[in-house]
């Protein structure tokens, strides 16, 4: 993150009473207990075609990593 940018959330952070750290804690917190982001993203996020490679890419790894596992598992009970 760059530094303006940083200082700017930091001096709104303590405008509403919270340090950058808590904020952060707390934005954590929610993502770990929602599993999501505590926020909406843009419509079009995922209608990017920069988004889509994106998670094109996730997903292939996600299946390329279950694919691994399954045939790691195939092989141990041979």
């Amino acid at each position: 993150m760059d530094a303006d940018l940083k200082e700017q959330t930091e001096t709104e952070l303590l405008n509403l009473g919270l340090s950058y750290q808590t904020a952060i804690k707390l934005f954590s917190q929610a993502i770990v207990k929602d599993g999501r982001l505590p926020f909406e993203t843009p419509s079009d996020f995922f209608e990017s075609e920069h988004n889509q490679l994106v998670v094109r890419q996730v997903v292939d790894n996600l299946i390329g990593c279950q694919e691994r596992s399954l045939n790691s598992l195939s092989k141990d009970q041979d």
